[in-house]
């Protein structure tokens, strides 16, 4: 009952193959819960709590000692080596109160978590569920964790228990469950899942389309991060590592863990509320719900332009701007004719005969003429004759005098 982001960040973990890190205060249901998970899956488990004189050989095995002879001059020689055991051997791990852990164990560990092999062998882990308590408290022994322990787990999650949530339903359904009658021998019971299940829906996140508007998001989230509230390389572990590989995976579990899909959405943006926790001030973690619902809020950027177009432009203007030239050049050569034939008719002597007599060329103004020899029927005005109707008349009185003469 209750507790939902700390289970939904465990089953992602073990879809996506990742690490969890739980921190709360004792009582809130961290352990009870990563024990569920374990017996839930069906998986070889190890599970082990730490504390400060944890030795290595608890973790991965007993100490042997062998013996070898040289089969060349029989020499022997004696060394000391691991029988493979505890998370070598392990598919899914608990180690509870991570905090406690002494640093010689604890380099040990993390690096089996971040390798997944023994020395050169790879071993059979999937998953590793860790635990662990404030080390701030009076009274409690443990070390901080730094930032690249911590970075081991690609999910983190800060528990909080139903009382201190003001959970008032879950909590009451827990009073239930533990009030109802019940035998003192009675098991817990725990439904339980193929590990093919789990191993199945693992093989398919590296098959989930992480699309373009999704590497959209997870940038922008990513710049909004460093720009606008300052986590910088002090006070923030934004490593490539977590947020370029690690929350591609996960963001592609989270897709086939709650929708079934094949493809990630924007939207599984969200998930990445469980990369932060520990890896951000608590302020800015505090706020990681609005900071994402921000980004996902935000306008896709427009489609880039196609070569040779101009920004704000749908293709009218060319078609404008085409129709605009067409005409221009077509006034140009218009305009360009009837210069010619002004010139034709400035450069023809005056009384020549014949070709100025046809009445059809045009002014120097565009006007179109149609006298046919009349002289005066078109060519005065208030004001005289006009260049043009002066040349038209004079070729009409030449041709009229030519007919004269026949």
């Amino acid at each position: 009952m209750g507790h939902e982001d700390t289970k939904t960040a465990m089953i992602l973990a073990l879809i996506a193959r990742e690490h969890v890190y739980v921190e709360g205060a004792p009582g809130a249901a961290k352990t009870m819960l990563a024990e569920l998970v374990t017996e839930s899956a069906s998986l070889r488990h190890f599970f082990y709590q730490m504390h400060r004189d944890t030795r290595v050989n608890e973790l991965v095995g007993e100490t042997v000692i062998k013996r070898t002879v040289d089969p060349v001059d029989g020499t022997e020689t004696i060394a000391q080596g691991i029988a493979p055991g505890g998370i070598l051997q392990a598919e899914l791990a608990v180690l509870d109160d991570l905090s406690r852990a002494p640093g010689e164990s604890l380099n040990v560990l993390l690096r089996v978590l971040n390798e997944r092999k023994w020395g050169s062998e790879s071993i059979p882990l999937l998953s590793a569920i860790a635990t662990g308590n404030p080390v701030s408290e009076d009274g409690y022994y443990g070390d901080p964790l730094d930032g690249a322990t911590l970075d081991r787990f690609a999910l983190q999650i800060k528990a909080q228990g139903l009382v201190e949530t003001s959970s008032w339903e879950d909590a009451g359904q827990v009073i239930d469950f533990y009030a109802a009658p019940q035998a003192l021998d009675d098991e817990r019971y725990v439904a339980k899942v193929s590990p093919n299940l789990v191993n199945d829906a693992a093989a398919l996140v590296p098959l989930v389309v992480f699309g373009a508007d999704a590497k959209r998001v997870l940038l922008r989230l990513l710049q909004v991060l460093r720009d606008e509230h300052n986590c910088d390389d002090v006070n923030s572990l934004l490593t490539d590592r977590t947020f370029l590989v690690k929350a591609v995976k996960i963001m592609k579990a989270h897709a086939i863990a709650t929708r079934g899909d094949q493809e990630v959405l924007p939207e599984d943006l969200r998930v990445l509320r469980f990369l932060t926790t520990f890896r951000t001030p608590e302020q800015v973690h505090n706020q990681i719900d609005q900071i994402i619902d921000a980004v996902l809020a935000e306008p896709p950027p427009p489609p880039p332009q196609p070569p040779g177009s101009h920004p704000g432009n749908d293709g009218d203007d060319d078609d404008d701007n085409d129709g605009k030239s067409a005409g221009g050049a077509g006034s140009d050569e218009e305009s360009g004719d009837g210069d010619d034939d002004a010139d034709d008719l400035d450069a023809e002597p005056q009384g020549s005969g014949g070709e100025g007599g046809d009445g059809d060329d045009q002014d120097s103004d565009g006007v179109n003429n149609t006298d046919d020899g009349g002289g005066n029927d078109n060519g005065g005005s208030e004001n005289g004759p006009r260049s043009g109707d002066n040349q038209t008349n004079q070729s009409g009185d030449s041709e009229s005098g030519g007919g004269s003469s026949d």
